[in-house]
C-alpha cells in the first residue's frame, strides 16, 4: 500500500515570532514514519520534509501535489509552526512571508487546504496540525464539522487555544506525544497503531485545563498508519486462543500443567503438552487475555500458578473473549 507524507516544521519567523521546537518535531516525526517498528524494519511513509519552509506558495503547491496523487493509498499532511484565527472565525497556518510589521498573522487557510483535500482521489486522507488555534480546520457554517468522506483531522489544540512547545522534550507538547504514541504506546494488541489510537492516547495525556486535542473523522474503518512489534505474536495468539472452544469457557488445570511440579522442569516446558499449554496460557495471562478463575481461589492465592497446583481453572478476560471473537470469525 503506497504512503506518502507531508511534514512542514517551521522556527525562522521573522522579529519575535521565532519558534524553537518545530523543525525538531518535523525532522523526529519523519524518522519515525518512514519505517514500521515490527520484526522486518519494513518501510512504511514516503516522507517529502520542507524545515523552514519560507513561503506559504511553496507549502501550498506541495500539499496540492501531495493530495492529488492518484498514485498513492493513504496521504498524510503534517504542520508544526504557527496558526492564526481572524476575525470572521477563519482559521490558516502561517508561513514567514505571512507575517507583517505589526506581527499581524495570515497565511494558508483551513478553507483553502479543506477545498484541496475534498478533491483528492487518495482514500485514506490525514491532517495532523500542531499549531494555535488548530481545531479551527474543517468547521463550517453554525460550527459544524464539514469532511470528505476518506478524511481524518488531529490537531493540537481548539479553535480557540494556543499550542504550547516544551523546552524539557525540545518539541511541542502535542507532537512529544503524537511520537510515542507513534513508538508503540497507542498500538493494539496486534501492533497497529491507528489515528484513532493516537487520539485517544494523547487525550489520555493531556489534562482538561491545558491544550485539548480535537479528532475528527470520515470514515468507514480505521487504516493502520504504522505498526510495530506485538506483545504477543500473532501465531501464538491463535494458538492460545485455541484452548478456548467456547468465549466462556473455563479452562481446567491441573499441578501437571505447571513445569515446577516436575523433576525435569526444562524437558517439560519443551515436551509435555500439559506444560506447553499452560506456558501459553500465562503468554496470554501477560497481554490481559487470560486471568484465573478468581472465584475459585481464597485471597492471596489468586494467581495462575495456585489455580494449576489447587487444580482450579482460568478463563478468557473481557478483552481476550473479543479477541477470541476476532479469531473465530476470521478477523484476525
Amino acid at each position: 500500500m503506497a504512503k506518502k507524507a507531508l511534514l512542514i516544521g517551521i522556527n525562522k519567523y521573522p522579529g519575535t515570532n521565532k519558534l524553537s521546537y518545530c523543525v525538531n518535531d518535523c525532522k523526529a516525526l519523519a524518522k519515525i514514519l518512514e519505517r514500521n517498528d515490527d520484526k522486518d524494519k519494513s518501510r512504511n511513509f514516503e516522507v517529502m520534509q520542507i524545515p523552514d519552509c519560507p513561503n506559504s506558495r511553496i507549502a501550498f503547491n506541495s500539499i496540492k501535489e501531495l493530495f492529488e496523487d492518484k498514485n498513492v493509498d493513504t496521504a498524510l499532511f503534517y504542520f508544526s509552526g504557527h496558526g492564526y484565527i481572524d476575525a470572521n472565525n477563519n482559521g490558516g497556518i502561517v508561513f514567514p512571508d505571512n507575517i507583517d510589521p505589526d506581527s499581524i498573522y495570515y497565511g494558508i487557510r483551513m478553507d483553502d487546504i479543506m477545498q484541496v483535500v475534498a478533491k483528492s482521489p487518495i482514500k485514506n486522507k490525514i491532517i495532523i496540525l500542531d499549531c494555535c488555534k488548530s481545531g479551527s480546520i474543517a468547521v463550517g457554517q453554525d460550527n459544524v464539522a464539514y469532511l470528505p468522506e476518506g478524511c481524518t483531522i488531529l490537531t493540537s489544540s481548539r479553535a480557540d487555544q494556543n499550542s504550547v512547545e516544551s523546552s524539557e522534550k525540545s518539541h511541542g507538547i502535542f507532537t512529544d506525544l503524537l511520537l510515542q504514541a507513534l513508538s508503540g504506546e497507542a498500538a493494539d494488541d496486534l501492533g497497529n497503531i491507528t489515528v484513532g489510537g493516537i487520539y485517544a492516547y494523547i487525550d489520555r495525556s493531556l489534562g482538561l485545563w491545558g491544550q485539548r486535542p480535537i479528532f475528527k473523522t470520515n470514515i468507514s474503518y480505521f487504516e493502520s498508519i504504522r505498526n510495530v512489534t506485538p506483545r504477543l505474536e500473532l501465531a501464538r495468539m491463535k494458538e492460545g486462543l485455541e484452548l478456548f472452544p467456547e468465549a466462556d469457557y473455563k479452562y481446567p488445570l491441573t499441578p501437571e500443567n505447571n513445569c515446577s511440579t516436575y523433576v525435569n522442569r526444562e524437558e517439560a516446558r519443551t515436551k509435555n503438552p500439559k506444560c506447553i499449554n499452560f506456558q501459553m496460557l500465562q503468554d496470554l495471562q501477560k497481554i490481559g487475555f487470560v486471568e484465573p478463575s478468581m472465584e475459585e481461589l481464597p485471597e492471596g492465592k489468586r494467581f495462575m500458578y495456585y489455580a494449576a497446583i489447587l487444580s482450579k481453572s482460568c478463563r478468557l478476560t473481557k478483552i481476550g473473549q473479543y479477541y477470541w471473537k476476532l479469531y473465530k470469525n476470521g478477523r484476525i
